[in-house]
């Protein structure tokens, strides 16, 4: 009856979740799942972010309804999408940035909003890369290499902003 109890009152722990323990406001431990003790509420408090889920964030476009990817409607967003090349051409670019959170601390505290960070940072980035190549490069040879160089220079970007987040593709 007692463990009954005790697991009644205890919040459930997600394998896809980490605890970050706060101590009076301020950041005492990062936790895997599992059963911790913790001080009571105005000691201690714990938020869960989702730290093994893969995220995504959509540029130049829009998913609409429940097909995510291939076979859903789409809404095209060209204020994110036409960018200039570095041969003075207009591009039309829509991509999709694939992230998971890699330290829960730094990702709640450190970036207000990162889903929208993120999708700036990854808008950014593309339009420095673009930019300092020519239209025949980037439609044709270029492809994979433009992705990479922008994925590299997300990620460097987020780092500096300590945002605790790994751009997986």
């Amino acid at each position: 009856d007692l463990l009954k109890s005790v697991s009644r009152t205890l919040p459930r722990a997600h394998t896809e979740e980490a605890g970050v323990v706060l101590r009076f406001g301020k950041i005492h431990a990062v936790t895997e799942p599992g059963l911790r003790y913790r001080l009571p509420w105005p000691i201690d408090s714990v938020l869960t972010p989702k730290v093994t889920s893969i995220n995504r964030e959509e540029i130049g476009f829009r998913t609409l309804g429940e097909g995510a990817g291939r076979g859903g409607q789409q809404r095209d967003v060209p204020e994110e999408s036409l960018m200039l090349t570095g041969d003075e051409n207009i591009v039309d670019i829509d991509f999709t940035v694939l992230w998971q959170v890699r330290d829960a601390g730094e990702y709640l505290f450190n970036v207000v909003g990162p889903s929208q960070t993120i999708k700036q940072v990854a808008e950014s980035a593309i339009r420095e890369v673009v930019g300092k190549n020519n239209i025949q490069f980037i439609l044709t040879d270029g492809r994979t290499k433009v992705a990479d160089d922008t994925r590299l220079l997300i990620q460097q970007i987020l780092d500096g902003y300590n945002a605790g987040v790994l751009i997986t593709q």
